[in-house]
């Protein structure tokens, strides 16, 4: 005796007598794999019942069904905020920052290699300029170096961003500090480790 199994057999559906699945003996006059026994499975059958064709015109049936899936899969509701609501959080975190020299020189301090090199420094007060979705308070800072290496400027000029009255971040200055007011600022001249 021997047992054959198929696999396009659904594991919903089970053999009925004669059909792939059942013992049979060799040479007994069954075909192990007959193909009308071959079943579908719940899925397509399922599939079948909605649209009412199976074969070629199933598709053409199902496909305003099948176009309102995948469109429905596609939208996507915004949980963003509006453009309003982004801009008002922006502003709200613009606070003057009171203590912008002690900031700056708690971030100099780690961002220079050698802090005793700086000289002739300078720093304006910060001031509301216009950056990303609104304002930010913004101070420019500029100093030279005592020993600058061959390729590098002798002197920088930054622009400091603050956000929440805090020091968010420190970039090069393009134009931002066209104008800036500066007053000396010794106290990042004397800085050391």
């Amino acid at each position: 005796m021997r047992l054959t199994i198929s696999w396009r057999q659904s594991r919903f559906t089970s053999p009925g007598k004669g059909e792939v699945g059942e013992r049979s003996e060799p040479g007994g006059g069954r075909d192990p794999h007959p193909t009308a026994s071959r079943s579908t499975s719940p899925f397509q059958g399922g599939v079948k019942r909605v649209c009412g064709l199976a074969g070629a015109g199933l598709f053409r049936r199902c496909a305003p069904f099948l176009l309102a899936a995948a469109l429905a899969g596609c939208a996507s509701y915004s949980t963003e905020p509006s453009p309003e609501a982004q801009r008002a959080a922006w502003e709200a975190r613009n606070l003057y920052p009171q203590s912008y020299r002690s900031e700056i020189l708690a971030y100099m301090r780690n961002y220079f290699n050698d802090p005793r090199n700086v000289r002739d420094a300078f720093v304006s007060e910060p001031e509301l300029k216009p950056m990303g979705l609104g304002n930010r308070y913004i101070s420019c800072l500029r100093y030279g170096l005592r020993n600058a290496a061959g390729g590098t400027p002798p002197g920088r000029e930054h622009v400091v961003i603050f956000v929440g009255g805090k020091l968010d971040a420190l970039r090069d200055a393009k134009d931002q500090c066209a104008g800036a007011a500066y007053t000396a600022f010794p106290e990042l001249e004397r800085l050391t480790r």
